[in-house]
């Protein structure tokens, strides 16, 4: 069994929050800074991801003073112009000493709890795939996945061929997809002010 094939542990992951957007279409702020309901979504991101590992990066190109103050390790990308989350992945694939990496945005706080236990167990079973990737009911969740080191030659390669969707690559590298149907707000993103103050009324509304 090659490298590759061996299934991951937790032991053998590690997990980046990739905060290094431009946010476009929340005017170009620092998406992992913004607040929902008094709290940045970076801080909500990482009080989930620390219920499931505790090797925890982020991916960012702004702010990086602030980011360290969380006290995790933080990457910058290798490609300028905020190219995108693929560019933070690679730039964690070639940064990280396991032999896995756990991607998750920095603006989707009520990601599944148990995605990184799925993902393995996923894999466990199926341990030639290199990419386990979320799905909901409808669509392919491309930056929640868990890929191996070894496709960051692969991703580099991609990159500078001037591809950028994340989606497009992971396809590319017969991805295991990993079903996730129990909550339809577990990949509710915050991509502009109306889809924060529509999560900030729901979280409110359950309290």
């Amino acid at each position: 069994m090659s490298e590759a094939d061996c299934p991951p542990k937790i032991e053998t992951i590690s997990a980046v929050i990739l905060a290094g957007g431009r946010s476009q279409r929340m005017g170009e702020k620092d998406k992992g800074w913004i607040a929902l309901n008094g709290t940045p979504l970076i801080e909500h991101m990482l009080q989930r991801l620390r219920q499931q590992t505790t090797n925890i990066y982020i991916s960012a190109n702004r702010n990086l003073e602030k980011y360290q103050q969380l006290g995790v390790n933080i990457i910058v990308d290798q490609h300028p112009d905020f190219p995108g989350p693929l560019a933070g992945i690679y730039a964690a694939l070639s940064q990280i000493e396991t032999d896995w990496l756990l991607t998750v945005p920095c603006d989707t706080p009520l990601f599944p709890d148990d995605l990184l236990t799925r993902f393995i167990s996923a894999l466990t079973e199926l341990p030639h795939h290199r990419i386990a990737v979320a799905r909901d009911e409808n669509y392919m969740q491309p930056v929640f996945c868990l890929i191996h080191r070894s496709l960051a030659d692969n991703l580099k390669s991609f990159l500078d061929g001037d591809g950028h969707k994340t989606g497009q690559w992971i396809r590319q590298n017969d991805p295991l997809e990993v079903q996730f149907t129990d909550s339809t707000l577990q990949f509710f993103n915050i991509n502009s002010p109306d889809d924060l103050q529509q999560l900030s009324a729901i979280l409110k509304g359950n309290r």
